[in-house]
């Protein structure tokens, strides 16, 4: 029996306009919680509670902590107004995460999927999607 992310790499699959897109197509487990990160994309990372942009050196250490003890929390306190948040929660000006799975698409050959795609994805999968576009 295929499992709900393979389901949903096949949907994304249908989704992607042609053959060469499809090739770079690969759902992906970790065994841990890792960082999906959007490259060089990401300009500034803020608060979600007040909205204040966060020091990057500031988030750099937060993601190294957490990542040294094997990402078991990814609660933070906010230096800016002491609220506690996730980093997964933080506001990315450029779409970024954390995860333990992911579809990944090399090269999409396409935009952003719609808000709709995402539904249908989103609906196999029973569980929030957050869509990351790497620049490397």
């Amino acid at each position: 029996m295929v499992g709900t992310g393979e389901r949903a790499a096949d949907e994304l699959s249908r989704m992607l306009p042609d053959d060469d897109a499809r090739r770079g197509l690969e759902a992906k487990w970790h065994d841990d919680v890792e960082v999906v990160w959007c490259g060089s994309n990401l300009k500034r990372v803020s608060c979600p509670h007040c909205g204040a942009e966060c020091a990057p050196g500031w988030w750099a250490d937060a993601v190294t902590e957490r990542h040294d003890e094997g990402f078991r929390t990814l609660t933070v306190t906010v230096p800016c107004c002491d609220a506690q948040t996730s980093l997964n929660e933080l506001v990315y000006d450029w779409p970024m995460g954390f995860a333990r799975f992911r579809i990944e698409v090399m090269y999409p050959n396409r935009s952003w999927l719609t808000d709709e795609e995402l539904t249908i994805l989103t609906d196999i999968l029973g569980h929030p999607l957050r869509q990351i576009l790497i620049h490397v």
